[in-house]
């Protein structure tokens, strides 16, 4: 097996996945600053990558922000429109 160049290729992947989650990282504490926020809901698709999730809780927490993640439902798009659901019903019996 010639495995010339496959390993440039996982490091050039690498790197970009790291500047990824960098600006993710970035982004989000971007948001929690401009808001003010002082716990914030990690949710979507993107947050069902565990690395991702655990760098932007780290640097989250770090700052002293509180962190909510799924635990009952995942932290795709279902469990986001399901979120939605609950908050339009309660807004109905209100």
């Amino acid at each position: 097996i010639d495995y010339t160049g496959r390993f440039d290729r996982l490091a050039v992947d690498d790197i970009q996945a790291l500047r990824v989650t960098a600006d993710e990282i970035a982004a989000a504490r971007a948001a929690c600053d401009q808001a003010a926020l002082e716990e914030v809901a990690l949710g979507g698709g993107c947050f069902q990558n565990a690395l991702l999730l655990h760098a932007v809780r780290r640097h989250l927490e770090a700052a002293g922000i509180g962190v909510l993640t799924p635990r009952a439902l995942g932290p795709n798009d279902g469990a986001v429109s399901y979120g939605q659901a609950v908050v339009a019903a309660a807004r109905l019996h209100d």
